[in-house]
């Protein structure tokens, strides 16, 4: 062989090795590169099922941060009510305690009643005998005019 030749065929095999390696090597990298691209396809859509899930989550957050709120509203109120609704049965609140002012009130004024009333009585009472002490004296006197004006005895 001539060294022309034999320098050209092993150029020409080295061109063919070295263009087969890089081919080789691009399929390898175009694996590569589809095997990467899958990962980022599957990372994006993992990204992008959390970030739904994030936001799912934040709004119950946000409702369940709302309901507390409201509850712990209700619940005041409810202590509130609780409280009010204690002094009642324990008869420490206004009303009661004004009605009580105003009975022993009352009660005072009808004992003052009872005693005025007691005494109007016994008044009338005397007042009953007196006038019966009249009236059979009256009859008395009536009758000793008659007697006299007739002239007799009874």
């Amino acid at each position: 062989m001539e060294p022309f030749s034999l320098i050209t065929t092993i150029g020409t095999i080295g061109v063919v090795v070295v263009v087969g390696a890089l081919y080789f090597a691009g399929l390898w990298k175009g694996k590569k590169d589809d095997a990467d691209d899958r990962l980022i396809k599957i990372l994006k859509e993992t990204v992008d099922a959390q970030t739904k899930n994030i936001d799912d989550l934040d709004k119950k957050v946000t409702k369940l941060q709302e309901r507390e709120k409201e509850l712990t509203n209700e619940v005041s109120e409810l202590r509130k009510d609780n409280k009010k609704y204690i002094e009642i049965l324990q008869g420490r609140d206004q009303q009661t305690q004004e009605f009580y002012k105003q009975a022993f009130e009352a009660m005072k004024i009808s004992k003052e009643t009872f005693t005025i009333v007691t005494a109007m009585a016994q008044g009338m009472t005397d007042t009953n005998k007196n006038i019966e002490k009249m009236i059979d004296l009256i009859s008395k006197h009536a009758d000793v005019i008659d007697h006299s004006i007739t002239g007799t005895k009874k």
